[in-house]
């Protein structure tokens, strides 16, 4: 092998290595805020029941929605 298939080999072994980084960072994200979207709608169970009660939408089923298939990814 000469110097520049080294350079070229590297280079896209260091480019997958990024995409592979950003990719588990990704995950990571997302799977943090999922988890913060659970403890959250736990946390505020009682004043979305209270909510409902006095007749007050609480739409938090929809945040948990877009992030739920992200996550699953």
């Amino acid at each position: 092998m000469n110097a520049e298939t080294t350079k070229r080999i590297y280079t896209c072994d260091r480019l997958a290595s990024n995409k592979d980084m950003f990719e588990r960072l990704r995950s990571k994200v997302l799977f943090a805020l999922y988890q913060v979207l659970i403890v959250a709608g736990i946390l505020l169970l009682p004043v979305g029941m209270l909510a409902q009660a006095v007749g007050i939408p609480f739409p938090f089923h929809r945040a948990l929605g877009r992030v739920a298939p992200s996550h699953e990814e």
